[in-house]
């Protein structure tokens, strides 16, 4: 089958044609909730950021717990210090709030709990180990 036939370069539009779109009132509103980050925060300053740290997770050498409770889950609830279960996996989250796009607080308000449920309403599709998977501390323990 022969490649199909492009067209002549004078009926493209020119590179430096400007298109006026009219915005609908759909893009006005925020439905995610997202804003601005602050300079620094960005998702590639958090690449960077997982790249070049030793310890994000706070593990100061220890390995990680298989046997974490979820009672000792709700005593990690600062800034800092911020644990949270992700499908049976518990990650101190803090050095990752201020890089998250909705902003830390509506991680935060999620802190020392299991927030599988949550996550999985709005980032079902996000690969947590690629993105936070070197904050992890342990796993929850089996009841």
């Amino acid at each position: 089958m022969p490649p199909p036939k492009s067209k002549p370069a004078e009926a493209l539009p020119a590179a430096t044609t400007s298109y006026k779109l009219k915005p609908s009132r759909k893009t006005a509103v925020n439905p995610r909730q997202k804003f601005r980050l602050a300079q620094g925060f960005g998702m590639m300053d958090w690449v960077r950021l997982k790249q070049a740290s030793k310890d994000l997770a706070q593990l100061k050498g220890s390995k990680l717990r298989p046997d974490i409770t979820l009672s000792e889950v709700a005593t990690h609830k600062t800034l800092h210090d911020c644990w949270i279960v992700l499908r049976g996996v518990v990650y101190n989250i803090g050095p990752y709030l201020a890089y998250h796009p909705g902003g830390k607080n509506i991680i935060f308000k999620l802190a020392g709990t299991d927030c599988t449920a949550e996550f999985d309403k709005y980032h079902r599709w996000v690969n947590i180990e690629g993105l936070v998977g070197v904050l992890k501390v342990g796993y929850l323990a089996k009841s």
